[in-house]
């Protein structure tokens, strides 16, 4: 049998088998996963690197539940500290960039009902 996978537009992966005509197909089939990646967006999405922490508002199109934390890289040396505000679907919070390299980083905000990312440039 050949698996192969297409993604759509709305960023949903399906998966399509085509086997001979002779084929007998299970009952049981393995579960399609059919949850789209979250893209949040961050206000600023670009941040200097200074000492005093700023602060950012990351708002996602889904409603996630509680917050139970906001992740930055690692390598990046910057730190998500004092969660602000949360509404359904955003959160404020302070990013510490004292120590922070330039670039290009991943957020991850991780609540009850799943996980949402973002980027932000640390100028």
């Amino acid at each position: 049998m050949r698996i192969q996978s297409l993604i759509t537009g709305l960023g949903l992966s399906l998966v399509l088998a085509a086997a001979p005509s002779s084929a007998v197909f299970a009952d049981s089939q393995e579960p399609v996963d059919t949850t789209p990646d979250c893209q949040a967006s961050l206000l600023p999405n670009a941040i200097p690197r200074q000492v005093a922490p700023v602060e950012v508002r990351l708002t996602t199109p889904l409603t996630l539940g509680a917050v139970e934390a906001v992740e930055i890289e690692e390598k990046s040396g910057a730190k998500a500290a004092a969660l602000q505000d949360q509404e359904p679907s955003s959160i404020s919070f302070k990013v510490d960039t004292s120590e922070a390299q330039t670039g290009f980083w991943t957020i991850v905000l991780k609540a009850e009902d799943g996980e949402c990312r973002a980027v932000l440039e640390i100028l």
